[in-house]
């Protein structure tokens, strides 16, 4: 015994001693992993619902642009269906409506000077109906008038006045 004190007691105290610390330390590690294990699990929980968000979102992009690629599929059949209602009705107006023609007659001679065919113009010498409209020869009296509204006569002398 030194001093009072037994030794089997200060062997006791000191494995009493390193079962605390040991105790304390392991208490402490065992608090930290169930802190860092509830730390990993939210993380990944968070990443889940993140996940999932993003799944949500795209599903909801995707049924956006299929209601608007069907909304506009929808708009262009009802347009055609218009517009083929329209084509009908404006082809129904028409047939209803006698078509009128007008109908030109007219006397066609052949110029003997030029060959064209054509109705006859009043001629500027002799006054009748028989100039011809391309090349102005007046086919009744045989003058070319330049298509002249009136011819002077020319009077040469010797000739004879009418």
């Amino acid at each position: 015994l030194l001093l009072g004190i037994d030794p089997e007691e200060e062997r006791l105290r000191k494995v009493a001693e390193k079962a605390a610390a040991r105790r304390g330390r392991d208490m402490e590690e065992e608090r930290l992993k169930r802190v860092a294990e509830k730390a990993a699990a939210r993380r990944q929980q968070l990443a889940e619902q993140e996940q999932q968000k993003q799944l949500k979102e795209e599903a909801k992009r995707k049924r956006l642009l299929a209601e608007k690629a069907g909304d506009r599929a929808s708009i262009k059949k009802l347009r055609s269906a218009v517009e083929d209602e329209v084509q009908k009705e404006h082809l129904a107006e028409i047939r209803q409506v006698p078509v009128k023609r007008k109908v030109v007659e007219a006397e066609a001679m052949l110029c003997t000077n030029c060959g064209t065919s054509g109705v006859r113009q009043r001629c500027g010498k002799c006054e009748r109906n028989g100039m011809c409209a391309a090349c102005s020869k007046c086919c009744l009296c045989g003058t070319i008038t330049g298509f002249a509204k009136k011819v002077s006569t020319a009077y040469v002398p010797g000739m004879r006045a009418t």
